[in-house]
């Protein structure tokens, strides 16, 4: 057999946390057995990473999110333009399997799959019921589960899902979404980027990394702030990433940490490209939106040894990564922002049960979220679809 002809349909190439798993993932299979295709319609940070990569790079379309919407009537001339184009890119370069990632490249992607009788693989990175929108109440009612032939999921609850919605179990591959463990390091240095934001050693460091988008607890931990350096004054906050848009949410919640008086001891890094250096100087790591399902954050922190805190929501999708107490901390959704700065005063008191918990955190992400492990898997499930 030949090389698998594998087309990544990305709806854009900007940072995102589903976008980072299914990157690394294109980037880490077996160049000896897959060539590798990527085409997108909104351009980002991994287009040159692609082409660090050697990874075959088509850009589609110049769109904008605007664009992306699939209930707008007026979209439709664009989204025929965008099948009729993946279905030359299917025939030029005999694509055998197109991977998908959102539900714009997933309904379009998988209508090209439909037309031309190519292998369709879905590798979603949330819930499709916190999705939200319209994609998520439909999906079950429309049956648009028929448009793929094969489901990576990267936790149970996933699984579960898909399969209430009626989707075959034979499709469904459960395979935990890996970090590079070597790029995220538990024995690297801190002293970079404390040096880098002027933070003394003694002081205490709790981070967040993620879009600066509504819901993804930023507003949370500014509230449990003001409590938390109630206990030590030193604690510095860093918020990683930026707004995806106009930079008006970004600009509420700076405005926000003023009003309740922490502004001086959170850090707005912006867009960073070294995260597992940002990683190393946490003491204690953050991800509380009201549902999460999952999170790249969440995996590289363990990776790096660190604590992490994060929202028992009610899908229980956190409980894959994180049993309570033993390799992390599990707050409930209600009343985040005093359950968030009590265990973060918990763990600040107890250096011990931090690092215990760190130490923990590494050994199940060696076990369970191991990149090569991942790969391996998900090249097993493109050669089974192509074998078929």
């Amino acid at each position: 057999m030949g090389k698998i002809n594998i087309l990544f349909f990305f709806e854009h190439l900007g940072i995102g946390g589903q976008n980072e798993t299914v990157f690394t993932v294109a980037r880490a299979l077996d160049e000896r057995k897959f060539n590798k295709f990527i085409c997108y319609t909104i351009g980002g940070i991994y287009e040159e990473r692609a082409k660090k990569h050697q990874i075959h790079l088509i850009k589609i379309a110049n769109l904008n999110t605007r664009d992306l919407s699939l209930i707008n009537f007026r979209n439709i001339p664009k989204h025929s333009y965008i099948v009729l184009k993946v279905l030359n890119l299917i025939k030029n370069f005999k694509i055998d399997i197109i991977l998908t990632t959102c539900n714009y490249s997933y309904v379009l992607g998988g209508i090209a799959a439909k037309i031309s009788r190519t292998s369709h693989v879905w590798m979603p990175g949330a819930l499709i019921k916190t999705i939200g929108g319209v994609f998520g109440k439909l999906f079950p009612k429309l049956g648009l589960h028929h448009l793929a032939d094969m489901f990576i999921v990267g936790i149970k609850t996933m699984k579960e899902e898909l399969i209430n919605y009626d989707v075959n179990t034979q499709k469904i591959k459960l395979v935990p979404y890996g970090i590079d463990l070597r790029l995220f390091d538990h024995k690297l240095s801190s002293e970079g980027i404390r040096n880098e934001f002027n933070i003394e050693k003694d002081c205490p460091v709790v981070g967040i990394i993620s879009r600066i988008v509504p819901d993804r607890g930023h507003d949370v931990l500014i509230k449990a702030a003001r409590k938390i350096l109630k206990y030590n004054i030193k604690t510095k906050f860093f918020i990683v990433g930026d707004d995806i848009k106009d930079g008006t949410y970004r600009k509420h919640i700076e405005e926000m940490a003023k009003v309740y008086g922490v502004y001086d001891n959170f850090i707005f890094t912006g867009w960073r490209t070294d995260i597992p250096r940002i990683i190393s100087a946490l003491d204690i790591g953050v991800l509380v939106p009201k549902d999460p399902t999952g999170g790249v954050f969440l995996r590289e922190a363990m990776a790096c040894a660190k604590p992490i805190i994060t929202t028992d929501g009610e899908s229980g999708a956190q409980r894959s990564w994180i049993k309570h107490g033993v390799t992390g901390i599990l707050i409930p959704p209600k009343n985040m922002d005093d359950h968030l700065a009590n265990a973060i005063i918990d763990l600040l008191n107890d250096k011990a049960k931090a690092k215990t918990i760190g130490v923990n955190a590494r050994k199940y992400t060696e076990k369970y979220a191991d990149l090569n492990k991942t790969v391996k898997e998900i090249e097993k499930v493109f050669i089974e679809l192509v074998d078929k």
